[in-house]
């Protein structure tokens, strides 16, 4: 009896369940979340503090689960190319084979807004190539000092040896040469410690200008995702009540593609339903009920 009591609850839930499913109005649900998708493409148009921002907006349900938004937070639509022949070349003061190239993708360009950016952008690749300029030279310099120094050193010994066999006459003028060429000598090597020096201090400076870059980017980067993730979860608050055909104990879950772009990491916000429903128009409020989390 008891056995044939479980069976018959367990039908009941599994009935339960199918027809929970089976009721749910997926075009009701399709056609909120394309209007939800709208209203967030929308909030950017209008907000003028966040001009440089580019979003795409994409709504996805997944039965039993909820309402998944796609958000691609690429704030530019810029691409930057750098071709280089990297064959051995003994002489690089001509630098004709290297090959600077941009693309611009639908690109809303007011002005010369975002040259910075772009600038920023190319400078990595820019830093590296001047580096490696400075380094080449630097190693055609010394290649020529090592030279000179070995001949003169090799033309001493050469003197040394003739001493030997001088009169006493001969021996002050050419004691004289040795001297001048030892002076010689201590001069290269004097000239090779200033390029090794410059080339160290160069390489130094380019190093922390492209490490406060990057650091500036990553700072700029970030304040931009929480303009956008602000935006977004402002929308929700004004328009959450959108998304009321969606069934009960389900959730919503806001994915910002890419949202930390030093690591390629996605920011993803996941919320009751009631959470939106029923936001008080505080998207600080909101993003603390969230279960947030990169991945």
């Amino acid at each position: 009896m008891k056995t044939k009591f479980i069976m018959l609850a367990f039908a009941i839930a599994m009935a339960s369940s199918w027809y929970a499913i089976a009721a749910t109005d997926y075009a009701r649900i399709k056609k909120d979340v394309s209007v939800m998708s709208q209203i967030i493409k929308g909030a950017f148009e209008a907000d003028t503090n966040c001009k440089r921002c580019r979003v795409k907006v994409q709504g996805k349900y997944l039965a039993g689960q909820g309402i998944l938004f796609l958000v691609n937070t690429s704030a530019s639509s810029y691409s930057w190319a750098y071709h280089s022949d990297h064959s051995d070349h003994s002489d690089h003061s001509d630098h004709s084979d290297h090959d600077f190239s941009f693309s611009f993708d639908d690109y809303d360009f007011e002005g010369f807004e975002y040259v910075t950016d772009i600038l920023e952008g190319v400078l990595p690749a820019i830093t590296t190539r001047v580096v490696k300029i400075v380094d080449d030279s630097t190693r055609i310099a010394l290649r020529e000092i090592r030279r000179e120094h070995r001949d003169l050193q090799q033309e001493i010994r050469e003197n040394e040896i003739e001493l030997i066999h001088l009169e006493d006459d001969a021996v002050k003028e050419l004691e004289a040469n040795i001297k001048e060429m030892e002076e010689a000598v201590k001069e290269l090597d004097n000239k090779r410690l200033q390029i090794e020096e410059k080339a160290a201090v160069t390489r130094e400076e380019y190093a922390k200008e492209r490490e406060e870059k990057r650091t500036k980017r990553q700072v700029r980067n970030k304040q931009q995702q929480e303009q956008i993730q602000n935006t977004v979860l402002q929308a929700f608050c004004d328009y959450g009540s959108t998304l009321r055909s969606l069934p009960a104990r389900e959730k919503v879950t806001i994915l910002f593609e890419n949202a930390n772009r030093e690591t390629g990491q996605d920011s993803i916000l996941v919320f009751d339903q009631t959470d939106i429903t029923d936001c008080n128009r505080d998207n600080a409020s909101l993003r603390g009920q969230a279960i947030s989390y990169l991945f």
